[in-house]
């Protein structure tokens, strides 16, 4: 008899769990990040959106949806921000609308359904930076 079969086990629901062997340390991403930032305009679009993927582990989808309105940005200390929904790029031809990305709800929660992130200062700081001088949607 195969002792293969009498094992009862299933794999898991999800395997998206972060591998922190390759997860860059505080000061290397910081510098990543303000490297990007030195690339020129279009760095300094993508600074803020880096950023808010290292330092609040942020999904793409979920900053690409962000909103000036998310956002509880005090001028020190932490601050928050509210995630509400997800904008994954899909590609036009994947879309009902002809739209290249999809407006959906957070990942594996309720349609309507909201996360509050804690965001540190220097997110914080990040944030106000590239809300002044690239802008924000409202």
């Amino acid at each position: 008899m195969n002792p293969l079969t009498r094992i009862d086990w299933s794999a898991p629901e999800t395997d998206d769990e972060v591998d922190f062997r390759y997860v860059p340390e505080p000061k290397m991403a910081r510098e990543l990040i303000d490297a990007v930032r030195a690339q020129g305009p279009r760095g300094e679009h993508l600074y803020a959106f880096l950023a808010c993927m290292y330092y609040a582990a942020n999904r793409p989808s979920e900053v690409a949806d962000l909103k000036k309105s998310d956002l509880v940005l005090p001028e020190e200390g932490w601050g928050e921000m509210i995630l509400a929904g997800s904008r994954p790029e899909v590609g036009s031809g994947w879309t009902d609308d002809g739209k290249p990305y999809e407006e959906r709800g957070l990942k594996r929660r309720a349609r309507r359904a909201t996360r509050p992130v804690p965001i540190p200062p220097v997110l914080v700081q990040m944030l106000r930076d590239h809300i002044k001088t690239q802008g924000a949607r409202p």
